[in-house]
């Protein structure tokens, strides 16, 4: 048999979040939920095919906000959470392609829950490679660090971080 050029790609990234698992749904599945360590704001409908935004910027232009017309693939309360997700809107190149993100949840020994995130459907070439490698830094360094914090320190204040981030641009 030939070997194929391309294999199967995906990220996959865990953690254990110290809060149980009706908690952790909650907070994926909501929008207040999201917006506690996601973005600042966020829409999902929970249903096949409901809308998911998830607006890193939401006064930017269409198209430069965030996560922008992805939609719930599908879902098993408390357990899977499935979604589309769209690059970033510098990588113009794929702005009309979507992945797909899977989110399990599973209860852990130590009382809180595993969150174990796949990320796939990616395509071939440098763009997608830049785009996966994107998107493994921002799962496993940012996203499930901030729900862990989320559940440690309390809800994200976005607009704290942002005059924070205003004074850093700023020079102040």
């Amino acid at each position: 048999m030939k070997p194929r050029p391309f294999s199967h790609r995906h990220i996959r990234t865990e953690r254990v979040i110290p809060a149980g698992i009706d908690a952790v749904w909650q907070t994926w599945t909501t929008n207040a939920g999201l917006e506690s360590f996601l973005a600042p704001k966020c829409v999902i409908e929970l249903r096949k095919n409901g809308i998911m935004q998830v607006l890193f910027f939401p006064e930017a232009k269409i198209g430069e906000r965030g996560a922008e017309d992805c939609h719930v693939l599908g879902y098993q309360e408390p357990n899977m959470l499935s979604f589309t997700w769209n690059s970033p809107p510098d990588m113009i190149e794929l702005l009309d392609q979507r992945t797909h993100v899977t989110v399990n949840l599973i209860p852990h020994r130590t009382g809180g829950t595993s969150v174990v995130l796949v990320h796939d459907g990616w395509g071939q070439g440098e763009v997608w490679d830049k785009a996966q490698r994107y998107f493994y830094e921002a799962w496993s360094d940012v996203v499930l660090p901030r729900l862990e914090k989320r559940f440690t320190d309390g809800p994200i204040d976005w607009s704290a971080l942002r005059r924070s981030h205003e004074e850093v641009s700023s020079g102040d």
